[in-house]
């Protein structure tokens, strides 16, 4: 008999605690979401940094490697020949 008893209150007091459990969340969020939003001052004004014109204005030529004009030229000679073929 006692057995039988405990097996029943079992799940009562499971879903019990899933309930308390639950309502205790979604009172905790709630608060502290309320609280969070009361302390945030809204006159906070963010500046952003303004880009400064540097001394050197003229455009640098950045020299191309001479790898990488072999490579264009290889390439392109790649399809010629395949076109020509």
């Amino acid at each position: 008999m006692i057995k039988a008893m405990n097996r029943k209150q079992l799940p009562k007091s499971f879903f019990l605690l899933i309930a308390v459990f639950s309502l205790f969340s979604f009172l905790f969020v709630n608060l502290h979401s309320g609280f969070a939003k009361s302390q945030v001052c809204p006159n906070v004004k963010i500046e952003q940094a303004k880009m400064e014109d540097s001394d050197d204005s003229k455009a640098t030529n950045i020299p191309i490697p001479d790898i990488t004009v072999i490579e264009r030229l290889w390439r392109l000679a790649q399809k010629v020949v395949e076109t020509a073929s």
